[in-house]
């Protein structure tokens, strides 16, 4: 699996970013992984972001809402 390609912010300002609310496109693969190891060591970082919004394809955004109906049908049964 390649490296992710993530920088560290120094908090002195010194590499601050000039729109900070820019949409920055990444490789599900690469943040997949960092995601699931920060879900599994419950990492406070990722609570952090539990209400903000994440852009997907349609053809994501359409499976994930189907798998959600699968697992919801499951609880059901």
């Amino acid at each position: 699996m390649p490296k992710p390609k993530l920088r560290i912010l120094s908090t002195t300002g010194e590499h601050e970013p000039t729109n900070p609310q820019a949409n920055v496109p990444v490789k599900f693969r690469d943040i997949f992984p960092l995601l699931m190891y920060a879900h599994r060591h419950d990492c406070t970082w990722l609570r952090d972001f539990a209400d903000d919004d994440v852009v997907v394809t349609q053809d994501l955004a359409d499976i994930l809402s189907q798998f959600a109906n699968v697992l919801q049908s499951r609880k059901g049964a």
